[in-house]
């Protein structure tokens, strides 16, 4: 069974829904929904949902489109007033591409990698899945992050897939994490869906 707290075009929605008692392991609860819109949308932020009550949480993007750049992840610990920026992801990602090359991502940086590659050219759009680890879990030094992307498009260079296994380590004492940010490393997102889930336990 699948809950919906809100659903909106490109802003933050409020209040989102507990599981139903009995509900399955492994069932997931849709908490939050956000639209990237067409004219541009900087980022997309969510506050509300990620707390205590599940030991996962999934991501779930759809059709991401951008004029440009790459799709990258924040977090917060303060309920979204602000976005880590500090070299405090540990990252490990690998995109393959098209023409046979390969890239790859490591190491401590402001942000965490989602995909790489994103532009209108070729009408190239990217869906993405990110799963977030016990982000309550505090006096832990790293909250985990994993997951696995494609970008598509008409083209076939650049079209790539990409999967990683990123670590947020914060600093002392570690505080709970309670928001995320998904951007661009330019631009602003010109389309898309994401959205978040609870997994029942």
């Amino acid at each position: 069974m699948i809950g919906l707290a809100g659903k909106h075009p490109g802003i933050l929605s409020g209040f989102p829904q507990q599981a139903e008692p009995g509900g399955r392991a492994g069932t997931l609860i849709l908490l939050d929904e956000i639209e990237a819109q067409t004219d541009g949308t900087a980022t997309i932020d969510f506050t509300k949902g990620i707390t205590e009550e599940y030991d996962e949480y999934l991501f779930k993007l759809f059709g991401v489109h951008s004029v440009g750049g790459d799709l990258l992840m924040r977090v917060s610990t303060n309920g979204g007033q602000s976005f880590d920026t500090g070299a405090n992801y540990l990252r490990a990602f690998e995109q393959y591409h098209g023409n046979n090359t390969t890239t790859t991502v490591s190491g401590a940086g402001t942000s965490m990698t989602i995909i790489e590659g994103l532009t209108t050219s070729a009408g190239r759009f990217a869906h993405a899945q990110v799963w977030m680890l016990r982000p309550w879990q505090l006096g832990d030094s790293t909250k985990m992050f994993h997951g696995h992307a494609q970008v598509r498009g008409t083209d076939t260079l650049l079209v790539g897939n990409a999967r990683f296994a990123h670590s947020y380590v914060g600093t002392s004492p570690f505080p709970r994490i309670n928001g995320a940010r998904f951007l661009m490393s330019t631009n602003d997102f010109n389309g898309g869906v994401f959205r978040l889930y609870g997994v029942a336990k």
